[in-house]
């Protein structure tokens, strides 16, 4: 028990030791490498780099504060356009089966009509060669009607005068 006691006293004697040199003016035991004033000094450094860290530290959490607004900001857009792109995305799909079914009502329409389309061109194509001959004729006779008329015309001008 005595050893453990004697190591106590020791350890508590080394503590006091210690803390004399962490203290400025210390309290009075153990070697003294600095001044009053240096201690004084080191005390003020660590207070103002405390200070200074806890200005870091608080400009790096509104750094990340407004990261974090500017990430939630590019999110609600994003999530936006996702749904723009979805609603455009339904139209073209909506607008292609609609042009799919127009597509499919002019085949419809297109196989009913063929045959009358047929039916009118062979109509019309049936009359062309009659209607080319008569209309031959019809400029040979105006023509040689022409002719006659120019050929005799000072005999009809004086039958007038």
């Amino acid at each position: 028990m005595s050893k453990t006691i004697v190591r106590m006293i020791g350890r508590i004697i080394i503590w006091v030791l210690k803390l004399d040199l962490l203290i400025p003016g210390g309290i009075g035991f153990g070697y003294r490498p600095y001044s009053n004033e240096e201690y004084k000094r080191l005390v003020r450094e660590l207070l103002d780099k405390d200070d200074e860290i806890e200005i870091k530290i608080s400009k790096a959490i509104e750094s990340l504060q407004s990261t974090s607004n500017l990430l939630g900001e590019l999110d609600n857009i994003l999530n936006d356009r996702k749904d723009k792109l979805s609603k455009i995305q339904e139209e073209i799909e909506s607008q292609s089966k609609l042009v799919k079914d127009y597509m499919q009502l002019a085949e419809i329409g297109r196989n009913n009509a063929e045959p009358i389309i047929n039916s009118i061109k062979s109509s019309v194509n049936e009359g062309k060669n009659l209607e080319r001959i008569i209309n031959f004729i019809i400029s040979i006779v105006s023509g040689i009607l022409v002719f006659l008329l120019g050929f005799y015309w000072k005999e009809i001008i004086g039958l007038f005068s």
